[in-house]
C-alpha cells in the first residue's frame, strides 16, 4: 500500500504528465479498478489515460478522492463505498461514462 501523499503525488504527476484542465478528469474511489474503470466508465486498457492506486484505508481513499475534487478541482463522486480502498484517476472522453 501507498501512503496518502504518495497517492496524491502520483496522482497528480499523471494528470500533469497526460496534460487537460483539472476538470478534463474525472477521480474516484472503488474496491475493484478493473470492473469500474472498463465496465462502468467505459475506458479502454490501452490508448487511454488512467491510473489508480490503493490506500490503506478506505476512509484514506476517501480523503484522497474528496481532496481532488475539492481542492484540484476534478470531476468526481462515489466517495461513499465502504470498503472502498482504490483511487483511480481518468481523463474522460466522448465515450466515457461520465
Amino acid at each position: 500500500m501507498a501512503t496518502p501523499e504518495t497517492i496524491t503525488t502520483d496522482i497528480i504527476s499523471f494528470i500533469e504528465e497526460k496534460g487537460g484542465r483539472t476538470l478534463d478528469w474525472y477521480v474516484g474511489i472503488t474496491s475493484n479498478p478493473e470492473q469500474r474503470l472498463f465496465a462502468e466508465h467505459g475506458l479502454q486498457k490501452t490508448g487511454e489515460d488512467w491510473i489508480y492506486r490503493t490506500a490503506d484505508t478506505a476512509e484514506e481513499a476517501r480523503r484522497i478522492g474528496k481532496y481532488f475534487v475539492v481542492a484540484v478541482k476534478t470531476d468526481g463522486a462515489g466517495f461513499n463505498e465502504a470498503n472502498a480502498r482504490t483511487v483511480y484517476a481518468y481523463k474522460k472522453k466522448e465515450h466515457t461514462k461520465p
